[in-house]
């Protein structure tokens, strides 16, 4: 399913999703970053089209992940883990931007 960063930013307002930032080598295990966006309960986004197709997880390119930390619509919240992931929410700005 292809969203652009208008789709990401609204349904992660309207899900109250964050991103769960996964960082690749040499960080850990994982050959790439893993960018998913994340249901308030911790649960992987589940997105559905009107046909009933279902994606999940969601995953964030890296483009809009940057455009979005360049707008300051996400920060950082918190340290990063022992498995060098990092969780990322959305700001008030973000939630302007959306209207909600």
């Amino acid at each position: 399913m292809h969203m652009n960063s208008t789709g990401f930013l609204e349904q992660m307002v309207k899900n109250g999703a964050y991103i769960l930032f996964e960082k690749g080598a040499p960080y850990s295990r994982r050959k790439a970053d893993v960018i998913t966006v994340k249901a308030a309960d911790g649960r992987d986004l589940v997105l559905a089209t009107l046909q009933g197709l279902r994606a999940s997880p969601v995953e964030m390119p890296r483009v809009i992940f940057d455009d979005f930390l360049a707008a300051h619509f996400i920060e950082q919240d918190g340290e990063e883990d022992d498995d060098a992931r990092l969780i990322f929410r959305l700001t008030p700005d973000a939630h302007q931007q959306v209207g909600r």
